[in-house]
Protein backbone atom coordinates (compact mmCIF):
# COMPACT_ATOMS: atom_id res chain seq x y z
CA UNK A 1 0.00 0.00 0.00
CA UNK A 2 0.96 3.45 -0.95
CA UNK A 3 0.06 6.89 0.54
CA UNK A 4 -1.28 9.21 -1.84
CA UNK A 5 -0.31 12.65 -1.45
CA UNK A 6 -0.54 15.77 -2.85
CA UNK A 7 -2.09 15.00 -6.47
CA UNK A 8 0.83 12.29 -6.92
CA UNK A 9 0.71 9.11 -6.65
CA UNK A 10 3.75 6.50 -6.67
CA UNK A 11 2.64 3.50 -7.70
CA UNK A 12 6.03 1.36 -8.45
CA UNK A 13 9.48 2.93 -7.36
CA UNK A 14 12.71 0.73 -8.67
CA UNK A 15 15.83 0.23 -6.07
CA UNK A 16 18.90 1.04 -6.76
CA UNK A 17 20.64 -0.74 -9.31
CA UNK A 18 24.35 -0.91 -8.45
CA UNK A 19 26.33 0.49 -11.69
CA UNK A 20 23.79 1.79 -13.23
CA UNK A 21 21.82 4.14 -10.69
CA UNK A 22 21.05 6.23 -13.65
CA UNK A 23 18.69 4.03 -14.79
CA UNK A 24 16.00 3.58 -12.01
CA UNK A 25 12.49 4.50 -12.60
CA UNK A 26 9.32 5.28 -10.91
CA UNK A 27 5.76 4.51 -12.20
CA UNK A 28 4.27 7.48 -11.04
CA UNK A 29 1.32 10.18 -11.74
CA UNK A 30 1.48 13.24 -11.47
CA UNK A 31 -0.51 16.75 -10.79
CA UNK A 32 -3.81 15.32 -10.72
CA UNK A 33 -6.23 17.83 -9.71
CA UNK A 34 -7.83 18.62 -6.78
CA UNK A 35 -11.15 18.19 -7.93
CA UNK A 36 -10.12 14.81 -8.90
CA UNK A 37 -9.21 13.47 -5.86
CA UNK A 38 -12.28 12.89 -4.29
CA UNK A 39 -12.16 9.29 -3.42
CA UNK A 40 -14.11 7.89 -6.62
CA UNK A 41 -12.26 9.38 -9.52
CA UNK A 42 -8.80 9.15 -7.60
CA UNK A 43 -7.90 8.03 -4.22
CA UNK A 44 -8.56 10.69 -1.53
CA UNK A 45 -5.16 12.57 -0.63
CA UNK A 46 -3.22 11.01 2.69
CA UNK A 47 -5.28 7.71 1.94
CA UNK A 48 -4.04 4.07 1.25
CA UNK A 49 -4.23 2.24 -1.71
CA UNK A 50 -2.89 -1.26 -3.22
CA UNK A 51 -0.87 -1.76 -6.31
CA UNK A 52 -2.13 -4.68 -8.71
CA UNK A 53 -0.04 -6.06 -11.15
CA UNK A 54 -1.59 -8.22 -13.83
CA UNK A 55 0.82 -9.98 -16.56
CA UNK A 56 -0.53 -12.39 -19.18
CA UNK A 57 1.75 -15.17 -19.28
CA UNK A 58 0.82 -16.33 -22.92
CA UNK A 59 2.49 -13.28 -23.59
CA UNK A 60 -0.57 -11.59 -25.35
CA UNK A 61 -1.03 -8.14 -24.96
CA UNK A 62 -2.90 -6.79 -22.68
CA UNK A 63 -6.05 -4.42 -23.05
CA UNK A 64 -5.23 -1.97 -20.34
CA UNK A 65 -0.94 -2.49 -21.22
CA UNK A 66 1.27 -0.17 -19.03
CA UNK A 67 3.44 0.51 -22.36
CA UNK A 68 1.15 0.97 -25.46
CA UNK A 69 3.33 -0.70 -27.37
CA UNK A 70 2.21 -0.87 -31.77
CA UNK A 71 1.80 -4.83 -32.08
CA UNK A 72 4.11 -4.34 -35.20
CA UNK A 73 7.93 -3.70 -33.60
CA UNK A 74 11.57 -4.70 -34.16
CA UNK A 75 12.72 -7.03 -31.41
CA UNK A 76 11.69 -10.70 -30.73
CA UNK A 77 10.48 -10.15 -27.31
CA UNK A 78 8.46 -6.88 -28.21
CA UNK A 79 5.11 -8.35 -27.93
CA UNK A 80 6.04 -9.15 -24.20
CA UNK A 81 6.44 -5.56 -23.27
CA UNK A 82 2.59 -5.24 -23.47
CA UNK A 83 1.66 -8.33 -21.47
CA UNK A 84 1.31 -6.75 -18.34
CA UNK A 85 -0.24 -4.21 -16.97
CA UNK A 86 -0.83 -1.83 -13.14
CA UNK A 87 -3.50 -0.43 -11.57
CA UNK A 88 -4.29 0.71 -8.38
CA UNK A 89 -7.28 -0.42 -6.05
CA UNK A 90 -8.82 1.97 -3.19
CA UNK A 91 -11.92 1.92 -1.22
CA UNK A 92 -14.02 5.35 -1.81
CA UNK A 93 -15.94 7.19 0.93
CA UNK A 94 -19.27 4.90 0.26
CA UNK A 95 -16.77 1.84 0.87
CA UNK A 96 -17.28 0.65 -3.06
CA UNK A 97 -13.99 -0.96 -4.51
CA UNK A 98 -12.70 1.50 -7.42
CA UNK A 99 -9.87 0.98 -9.77
CA UNK A 100 -7.72 2.73 -12.32
CA UNK A 101 -5.32 1.43 -14.56
CA UNK A 102 -1.92 3.29 -15.15
CA UNK A 103 -0.53 3.88 -18.43
CA UNK A 104 2.73 5.34 -19.93
CA UNK A 105 2.65 9.21 -20.04
CA UNK A 106 0.89 9.71 -23.85
CA UNK A 107 3.66 12.03 -24.51
CA UNK A 108 6.65 9.22 -24.06
CA UNK A 109 4.83 7.27 -26.20
CA UNK A 110 6.98 7.95 -29.20
CA UNK A 111 9.39 8.69 -27.25
CA UNK A 112 13.31 6.51 -27.95
CA UNK A 113 15.14 5.30 -25.22
CA UNK A 114 18.25 5.65 -27.02
CA UNK A 115 18.55 8.11 -30.08
CA UNK A 116 21.04 6.20 -31.35
CA UNK A 117 18.75 2.58 -31.25
CA UNK A 118 16.05 2.45 -33.74
CA UNK A 119 12.64 1.94 -32.25
CA UNK A 120 14.34 1.57 -28.69
CA UNK A 121 11.01 3.18 -27.95
CA UNK A 122 10.62 4.03 -24.13
CA UNK A 123 7.47 1.91 -23.52
CA UNK A 124 9.57 -1.00 -24.57
CA UNK A 125 12.16 -0.24 -22.23
CA UNK A 126 10.09 0.09 -19.10
CA UNK A 127 7.90 -2.63 -20.13
CA UNK A 128 10.41 -5.38 -20.38
CA UNK A 129 12.14 -3.77 -17.29
CA UNK A 130 9.07 -4.46 -15.06
CA UNK A 131 7.87 -7.44 -16.87
CA UNK A 132 11.51 -9.29 -16.22
CA UNK A 133 11.37 -8.07 -12.22
CA UNK A 134 7.68 -9.46 -12.72
CA UNK A 135 8.48 -13.27 -13.60
CA UNK A 136 12.41 -13.12 -11.98
CA UNK A 137 13.91 -13.59 -15.34
CA UNK A 138 17.19 -12.17 -16.47
CA UNK A 139 19.25 -11.99 -19.42
CA UNK A 140 23.01 -13.01 -19.63
CA UNK A 141 24.91 -9.41 -19.62
CA UNK A 142 26.19 -10.22 -23.15
CA UNK A 143 23.28 -10.04 -24.21
CA UNK A 144 21.34 -7.31 -22.95
CA UNK A 145 20.79 -3.52 -24.35
CA UNK A 146 22.05 -1.58 -21.96
CA UNK A 147 19.05 0.91 -22.46
CA UNK A 148 17.40 -1.86 -21.10
CA UNK A 149 18.10 -2.23 -17.01
CA UNK A 150 17.69 -5.13 -14.88
CA UNK A 151 16.19 -4.29 -11.79
CA UNK A 152 16.43 -7.42 -10.01
CA UNK A 153 13.58 -9.85 -9.33
CA UNK A 154 10.72 -9.35 -7.29
CA UNK A 155 10.22 -10.79 -3.91
CA UNK A 156 6.84 -12.62 -4.26
CA UNK A 157 4.74 -15.93 -3.46
CA UNK A 158 2.54 -17.67 -5.47
CA UNK A 159 -1.01 -18.09 -4.30
CA UNK A 160 -3.05 -21.48 -5.41
CA UNK A 161 -6.38 -22.03 -4.89
CA UNK A 162 -7.98 -26.02 -4.14
CA UNK A 163 -11.59 -26.01 -4.79
CA UNK A 164 -11.75 -29.61 -3.75
CA UNK A 165 -9.73 -29.11 -0.72
CA UNK A 166 -11.45 -25.77 0.10
CA UNK A 167 -8.45 -23.66 0.53
CA UNK A 168 -5.65 -21.74 -0.03
CA UNK A 169 -1.69 -21.99 0.04
CA UNK A 170 0.89 -19.64 -0.61
CA UNK A 171 4.14 -20.62 -1.21
CA UNK A 172 7.47 -18.69 -2.68
CA UNK A 173 7.80 -18.15 -6.45
CA UNK A 174 10.57 -19.99 -7.94
CA UNK A 175 13.61 -18.85 -8.48
CA UNK A 176 15.71 -16.46 -11.25
CA UNK A 177 15.12 -17.93 -14.72
CA UNK A 178 16.31 -17.01 -18.05
CA UNK A 179 14.06 -14.87 -20.12
CA UNK A 180 12.22 -17.18 -22.75
CA UNK A 181 12.80 -14.86 -25.71
CA UNK A 182 16.11 -12.87 -26.26
CA UNK A 183 16.00 -9.12 -27.13
CA UNK A 184 17.78 -9.60 -31.01
CA UNK A 185 16.48 -7.41 -33.50
CA UNK A 186 13.67 -9.15 -36.38
CA UNK A 187 15.05 -9.63 -39.73
CA UNK A 188 13.63 -7.34 -41.91
CA UNK A 189 11.71 -9.88 -43.93
CA UNK A 190 9.80 -10.97 -40.47
CA UNK A 191 8.52 -6.81 -39.50
CA UNK A 192 7.73 -7.32 -43.16
CA UNK A 193 5.39 -9.98 -43.30
CA UNK A 194 4.13 -9.14 -40.08
CA UNK A 195 2.51 -5.88 -41.95
CA UNK A 196 1.42 -8.18 -45.06
CA UNK A 197 -1.11 -10.26 -41.79
CA UNK A 198 1.62 -13.54 -42.55
CA UNK A 199 1.32 -14.09 -38.64
CA UNK A 200 -0.70 -13.60 -35.77
CA UNK A 201 -2.72 -10.70 -36.41
CA UNK A 202 -3.49 -9.15 -40.04
CA UNK A 203 -3.62 -5.28 -39.50
CA UNK A 204 -5.07 -5.31 -43.37
CA UNK A 205 -2.46 -2.81 -44.43
CA UNK A 206 -1.68 -2.54 -48.53
CA UNK A 207 0.76 -1.39 -50.43
CA UNK A 208 2.95 -2.49 -47.48
CA UNK A 209 6.45 -1.48 -48.99
CA UNK A 210 5.00 0.37 -51.88
CA UNK A 211 4.95 4.28 -52.76
CA UNK A 212 2.17 6.67 -52.47
CA UNK A 213 1.90 7.13 -56.02
CA UNK A 214 -1.66 5.99 -56.67
CA UNK A 215 -3.58 7.02 -53.54
CA UNK A 216 -5.07 10.19 -52.89
CA UNK A 217 -7.16 11.05 -49.97
CA UNK A 218 -10.05 9.83 -48.59
CA UNK A 219 -13.12 12.13 -50.07
CA UNK A 220 -12.39 12.45 -53.68
CA UNK A 221 -10.24 15.28 -53.55
CA UNK A 222 -8.24 13.62 -56.40
CA UNK A 223 -4.49 14.90 -54.76
CA UNK A 224 -2.32 12.92 -54.80
CA UNK A 225 -1.33 11.46 -50.69
CA UNK A 226 1.68 11.63 -49.75
CA UNK A 227 1.73 10.40 -46.42
CA UNK A 228 1.93 6.75 -45.34
CA UNK A 229 -0.34 4.65 -42.76
CA UNK A 230 2.09 5.01 -39.74
CA UNK A 231 2.48 9.04 -40.03
CA UNK A 232 -1.20 9.49 -40.98
CA UNK A 233 -2.32 7.38 -37.71
CA UNK A 234 0.49 8.90 -35.10
CA UNK A 235 -1.36 11.96 -33.92
CA UNK A 236 2.27 13.35 -32.25
CA UNK A 237 3.18 16.90 -32.55
CA UNK A 238 5.46 17.35 -35.12
CA UNK A 239 5.03 14.37 -37.18
CA UNK A 240 6.14 15.09 -41.00
CA UNK A 241 6.25 12.06 -43.12
CA UNK A 242 9.82 12.49 -45.27
CA UNK A 243 9.06 9.24 -47.33
CA UNK A 244 11.89 8.14 -49.29
CA UNK A 245 10.92 6.14 -52.59
CA UNK A 246 14.29 4.89 -53.12
CA UNK A 247 14.51 2.67 -49.26
CA UNK A 248 10.56 2.74 -49.58
CA UNK A 249 10.45 4.01 -45.68
CA UNK A 250 9.95 7.29 -43.69
CA UNK A 251 12.13 8.42 -40.95
CA UNK A 252 9.03 7.97 -38.68
CA UNK A 253 8.74 4.40 -39.69
CA UNK A 254 12.40 3.48 -39.44
CA UNK A 255 13.77 5.30 -36.76
CA UNK A 256 11.06 5.92 -34.22
CA UNK A 257 9.18 2.68 -34.93
CA UNK A 258 11.99 0.42 -36.25
CA UNK A 259 10.76 -1.30 -39.16
CA UNK A 260 11.96 -1.16 -42.77
CA UNK A 261 9.18 -0.50 -45.05
CA UNK A 262 5.92 1.92 -45.32
CA UNK A 263 2.61 1.10 -45.98
CA UNK A 264 -0.17 2.56 -48.33
CA UNK A 265 -3.57 1.44 -47.41
CA UNK A 266 -6.23 3.23 -48.64
CA UNK A 267 -9.37 5.02 -46.16
CA UNK A 268 -7.06 6.34 -43.95
CA UNK A 269 -8.54 9.16 -42.11
CA UNK A 270 -6.44 12.63 -42.76
CA UNK A 271 -4.42 13.77 -39.65
CA UNK A 272 -6.39 17.18 -40.40
CA UNK A 273 -8.52 17.65 -37.51
CA UNK A 274 -7.35 14.62 -35.41
CA UNK A 275 -9.63 12.37 -37.54
CA UNK A 276 -7.26 9.60 -36.93
CA UNK A 277 -7.04 9.95 -33.38
CA UNK A 278 -8.42 7.16 -30.61
CA UNK A 279 -11.36 8.87 -29.44
CA UNK A 280 -12.58 9.82 -32.89
CA UNK A 281 -12.01 6.50 -34.29
CA UNK A 282 -13.96 4.60 -31.63
CA UNK A 283 -16.73 6.92 -31.74
CA UNK A 284 -16.97 6.13 -35.37
CA UNK A 285 -16.73 2.51 -34.75
CA UNK A 286 -13.90 2.46 -37.28
CA UNK A 287 -12.55 -1.23 -36.68
CA UNK A 288 -10.14 -1.67 -39.54
CA UNK A 289 -8.35 1.73 -38.62
CA UNK A 290 -8.72 0.80 -35.04
CA UNK A 291 -6.59 -2.10 -35.52
CA UNK A 292 -4.30 -0.75 -37.89
CA UNK A 293 -3.34 2.21 -35.25
CA UNK A 294 -3.30 -0.48 -32.98
CA UNK A 295 -0.75 -2.05 -35.47
CA UNK A 296 1.61 0.82 -36.01
CA UNK A 297 1.22 3.57 -33.68
CA UNK A 298 0.34 2.50 -29.97
CA UNK A 299 -2.61 0.82 -28.27
CA UNK A 300 -5.81 2.59 -27.22
CA UNK A 301 -5.58 4.28 -23.51
CA UNK A 302 -7.90 2.88 -20.77
CA UNK A 303 -11.36 4.50 -20.88
CA UNK A 304 -11.25 5.74 -17.36
CA UNK A 305 -15.18 6.91 -17.44
CA UNK A 306 -16.22 4.82 -14.69
CA UNK A 307 -13.72 3.24 -11.84
CA UNK A 308 -16.02 1.12 -9.88
CA UNK A 309 -15.30 -2.28 -9.71
CA UNK A 310 -17.49 -5.18 -8.09
CA UNK A 311 -14.91 -6.89 -5.93
CA UNK A 312 -11.00 -6.36 -5.01
CA UNK A 313 -8.54 -8.03 -7.95
CA UNK A 314 -6.67 -9.71 -5.26
CA UNK A 315 -6.73 -10.90 -1.78
CA UNK A 316 -5.91 -9.62 1.12
CA UNK A 317 -5.44 -12.39 4.38
CA UNK A 318 -6.12 -10.80 7.61
CA UNK A 319 -8.00 -8.02 6.25
CA UNK A 320 -9.00 -5.73 9.19
CA UNK A 321 -12.37 -4.67 7.83
CA UNK A 322 -13.35 -7.91 7.64
CA UNK A 323 -12.00 -8.96 10.90
CA UNK A 324 -14.36 -6.14 12.35
CA UNK A 325 -17.17 -7.72 10.83
CA UNK A 326 -16.29 -10.99 11.91
CA UNK A 327 -16.64 -9.92 15.23
CA UNK A 328 -19.49 -7.64 15.08
CA UNK A 329 -21.12 -11.40 13.59
CA UNK A 330 -20.06 -12.94 17.01
CA UNK A 331 -21.33 -10.19 19.32
CA UNK A 332 -24.59 -10.52 17.36
CA UNK A 333 -24.56 -14.33 17.77
CA UNK A 334 -24.28 -13.21 21.86
CA UNK A 335 -26.51 -11.22 22.35
CA UNK A 336 -29.27 -13.69 20.74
Amino acid sequence: MTVAKNGTFVVFKSSKIPGNESQRFDIKVKNVGQQNRDGFSWPLDDSLFDTVFEVRLDCKPTPCSYARLPLIGPFVDWHRANSWAVSIEWKDPNGGWRQRYIQIDPGSIGTLADEDVNGSLVGYQRGMEILRWLLGEYLPEDQRRFWVAQLGFINSKVVKYDHVKQSISCHLAAAPKPSPLSCQRKHPQTIKNEMLGLYDIDPKLQNVGGTPQALSHPGGSGSQRKECDTCLLDTSDGVVCDFDEKSRVCSNCLNVYGRPVCSFTPGIPPRGGSKSGWPELIQAGDTDNILRKKALVCYPPWDDNDTYMSDPGIIRLGNEDQEDEDEEDEEDEEDE
